[in-house]
């Protein structure tokens, strides 16, 4: 089995590819769907307490530029599932085990998106 902390190692390789991602994230989740609980930061990047060391992103990018990813967290540590939203893991308890990861923040640019049919990029990042 792969730990997700090696996945998570190359992180430094990707510095402008998650500024992108982050900024993505803002853009869908904020701008374009308003979730709410979501910051609004002056910075224009939608992070939350689970966008650490720990977290391993899938991105996808063309051109050196991202248009779709998610994040995977793992479920040893806190997550938003055990810290957040508790609630819905009420009848069968929040998982925690180092084969499970948290799965979120799936993703994919509105110009990239496809009417009718599933999103080219979005089935990548879910494939990947």
């Amino acid at each position: 089995m792969v730990s997700m902390s090696s996945l998570a190692s190359n992180r430094h390789l990707y510095e402008d590819a998650m500024e992108q991602s982050y900024r993505l994230r803002y853009r869908v989740y904020i701008e374009e769907l308003k979730w709410r609980g979501l910051t609004r930061r002056d910075d224009g990047r939608e992070i939350d307490q689970f966008d650490t060391s720990d977290a391993v992103h899938l991105l996808y990018l063309e051109n050196d530029r991202v248009v779709g990813g998610t994040r995977l967290f793992p479920t040893t540590e806190p997550h938003l599932l055990s810290e957040v939203f508790a609630h819905f893991a009420a009848i069968r308890g929040v998982p925690r085990q180092p084969d499970i990861a948290e799965w979120t923040r799936l993703y994919v640019a509105p110009e990239r998106r496809e009417e009718h049919k599933a999103s080219r990029v979005g089935s990548i990042v879910l494939a990947r």
